[in-house]
């Protein structure tokens, strides 16, 4: 008797693994919405150091749809301040930097009339192009720059095409706000303009272990057109207090323009503290909650949050205190 039983129950698992089972999931419904991301700021953006601001129009697509993404240049967009006046209009244009060839052109967008927020001010991002429902959002720009009290860099200048060294700043928190931050760097000229092929980041080791961007502000690339290298940072521990930025860095220049290289006597280290919204740091966590989820099949869920209205994607805002330290 028991001899029969094993018998059939391996003749049963046979059978079991001996097929398969094909199971068809329908793909879920779809409307077409407008995917955009842009982040206004207190100043200037068209430079590399600020890709990750420009205005992004693309579309969203089906769940299944395999095809390479693409933007679309055939939308219209516009900012309005509070009183409903339009302040800014973009054109089509090119991704900032002077590495676009690198990457898809097509869906990047440029402002044509130089607006800058002003710090505390209320805006209205709205989008809208053929086929789609328009998509908007509004955002209240942080109240004021960061308070920098105290900033310094050391490097080793023995070779200048290759620096290394660390910098810091000190900032003091606002304690009646709830703040968030982000830290960049660039290298610019003795009037200020951003330096061509050359760029600040941070050491390798710098960004290596477990407790690198954990409990600290950091610095960014500000050069990514993601947000993976962007690392926000949020006062929950230092309220009120005094807090220091710092960051062991490498100063590199590369070949440019009829194979020139170096850095131009007179330069200066700029130091980027922005203040950004609390959308925008959300924003930032969640992507790079998405890319570090990416073909991982059992991480947990990691949708990108938005906060744009009948569309996807995020407004955001930033208000940048600069300090600039001689090299």
């Amino acid at each position: 008797m028991k001899s029969n039983l094993l018998l059939s129950a391996v003749l049963t698992l046979a059978a079991f693994t001996g097929c398969e089972t094909v199971i068809d999931v329908p793909e879920p419904a779809h409307t077409p919405r407008l995917a955009l991301t842009y982040t206004l700021s207190n100043g200037p953006t068209d430079s590399t150091i600020f890709r990750h601001r420009q205005l992004y129009v693309s579309t969203s697509r089906r769940l299944f749809d395999t095809t390479p993404l693409s933007g679309r240049a055939d939308a219209t967009a516009r900012i309005f301040d509070d009183a409903g006046n339009v302040v800014e209009e973009f054109r089509p244009g090119r991704p900032y930097g002077q590495f676009y060839n690198t990457y898809d052109t097509i869906g990047y967008y440029v402002p044509t009339r130089g607006f800058v927020g002003v710090p505390g001010q209320r805006y209205r991002l709205r989008v809208e192009a053929p086929g789609v429902e328009a998509a908007e959002s509004s955002l209240t720009l942080p109240p004021a720059p960061a308070t920098i009290t105290a900033s310094s860099l050391n490097l080793d200048t023995t070779n200048p095409d290759f620096l290394r060294g660390s910098m810091s700043v000190t900032i003091q928190d606002d304690p009646a706000t709830a703040d968030y931050y982000a830290a960049f760097a660039r290298v610019v000229d003795a009037n200020g303009a951003p330096v061509p092929n050359t760029a600040v980041v941070a050491q390798y080791e710098d960004n290596s272990g477990p407790d690198t961007n954990v409990g600290r502000l950091v610095l960014s690339d500000g050069e990514s057109s993601g947000a993976l290298e962007i690392w926000p940072y949020a006062d929950t521990d230092v309220q009120g207090r005094a807090f220091v930025f710092s960051a062991n860095v490498e100063i590199r220049s590369y070949f440019g323009p009829g194979g020139s290289v170096g850095i131009p006597p007179g330069s200066q280290v700029e130091i980027i503290i922005s203040r950004i919204t609390a959308d925008t740091h959300q924003f930032w966590l969640s992507q790079q909650r998405y890319n570090s989820a990416d073909g991982n099949p059992f991480a947990e869920p990691a949708p990108l949050r938005s906060n744009i209205s009948s569309g996807f994607g995020n407004f955001g805002g930033a208000v940048d205190a600069r300090v600039r330290i001689a090299l």
